[in-house]
């Protein structure tokens, strides 16, 4: 947001355009508010308000003005990114926490889409710890729904498999794989990954470029599509009852697309995204997600090679032959 030019007074012609955007850019946007902001701008460019600004009703600064329709424009950005959790929390309680988390994280990026990045771990370490399990568990559910909006939004700009091969079995290897995006806190470090293998004759596996992973504590797949497809008028929509879920998200021809997975397929995938190479061995990869699900290898090693071509139809994981 910038100043009508009917409010900036160009008296002073050595002062220019963008020392003029810089200044109010300056002055609007500090964390600590209008007033720190007017301060820190005067000292960093050596000009006053009064130079730049002409005074508005009854020689009031319009300053203030500009400062809050700033957070207010912010404010909608969090709205747009994170409609579900304002649903569940009340528009009240989110502007908030959106209020709290600008003061503390001001917009440091020129991409909007990195203004709520870190909103969910914001939500996260504002919860409070009662050392009851099932009061914690209730503070829980927002954070998680928020997780889970945060990384809709990073799938819909993450690399995707759009660009298939006409044998619709390789995808660009510079793409990078997105890092892991979980909630668990408890998750077993990864054994050393070595996706190296004697058969070579076998397909790899590789997890998609666009998938994102969470472990939560609500079945929020059944509440998140519920909210999406309300309106204002619906009823509200009743937070469910605790019960451990693993979710993927990645997307299919620019469609967004959640999956309820089994807690050994999130395990599958989790291997998968920290692999170095596409993995072709299936007892490997069994191996990885028996010792962090505690099945048998040989029966998840069945599974697999029924699964993995299933889980590519979807777009979680990528075949290289």
């Amino acid at each position: 947001m910038m100043p009508n030019l009917n409010d900036v007074s160009m008296a002073k012609s050595e002062v220019t355009l963008v020392q003029i955007q810089a200044w109010f850019m300056t002055a609007i946007s500090h964390a600590d508010g209008y007033r720190a902001g007017l301060h820190a701008a005067q000292q960093m460019f050596a000009l006053n308000e009064s130079a730049l600004l002409k005074p508005g009703h009854e020689q009031a600064s319009r300053l203030p003005i500009y400062a809050s329709g700033y957070l207010l424009r912010l404010q909608e950005c969090l709205e747009a990114d994170y409609p579900v959790l304002m649903q569940a929390l009340g528009k009240e309680l989110f502007h908030f926490f959106c209020r709290q988390y600008l003061a503390h994280h001001p917009s440091r990026s020129p991409s909007l889409f990195d203004l709520g990045a870190g909103f969910p771990k914001f939500l996260q370490q504002s919860q409070p710890s009662s050392g009851e399990h099932e009061m914690d568990l209730l503070f829980a559910f927002p954070v998680e729904l928020a997780f889970l909006e945060r990384a809709y939004t990073e799938v819909l700009r993450a690399p995707g498999l759009e660009t298939l091969s006409v044998t619709g079995h390789t995808h660009n290897q510079e793409t990078p794989v997105p890092a892991l995006l979980t909630l668990m806190s408890d998750l077993q470090a990864p054994v050393a990954l070595n996706a190296e293998s004697d058969n070579s004759d076998c397909p790899g596996w590789s997890a998609a470029p666009c998938l994102r992973l969470l472990s939560v504590q609500y079945p929020l797949a059944d509440f998140w599509h519920a909210a999406k497809s309300a309106t204002e008028s619906s009823a509200d929509l009743m937070q469910p009852e605790p019960q451990p879920g693993w979710l993927a998200l990645s997307r299919i021809r620019y469609r967004v697309l959640l999956h309820t997975l089994q807690e050994w397929q999130f395990h599958v995938l989790y291997a998968l995204q920290q692999a170095e190479a596409p993995v072709n061995d299936m007892e490997w990869l069994a191996g990885q997600v028996a010792v962090r699900s505690g099945l048998r290898t040989t029966a998840t090693t069945d599974a697999l090679v029924l699964w993995l071509p299933v889980a590519a139809q979807e777009n979680l994981v990528v075949r290289t032959p």
